[in-house]
């Protein structure tokens, strides 16, 4: 998906793909309990995209951490989210390869 180019992680991008989700979860249950991100906590930078500033990011942080470490059923035993998506990379080795017949990144 992403463009093989020496300086550029590629494969690294495109498995955060996989799981960008899990962020719009976070934002989503924030900003549903209410939580409101002030202007202030935002940067501007030269190409007019927004950043969080460091005190901006605390909140997000929690919240990522929370979910994370919630404990999901996967093949049929309850890990933290976190280890779920560590070893799907870990699948990803295993078919590249070749000792895996197949992949699914669904979870």
């Amino acid at each position: 998906m992403h463009e093989m180019r020496n300086e550029k992680r590629s494969l690294a991008y495109d498995l955060q793909e996989i799981f960008r989700g899990e962020i719009d979860v976070i934002v989503y249950r924030l900003l549903s309990k209410g939580y409101r991100v002030p202007k202030s906590d935002f940067l501007r930078m030269s190409n007019y995209a927004l950043r969080l500033r460091v005190g901006g990011t605390d909140k997000l942080s929690k919240a990522y951490e929370t979910r994370m470490s919630e404990r999901i059923e996967y093949e049929g035993k309850l890990i933290p989210r976190r280890k779920v998506i560590e070893r799907k990379g870990f699948e990803l080795a295993e078919y590249v390869e070749g000792r895996r017949e197949d992949i699914d990144f669904l979870y």
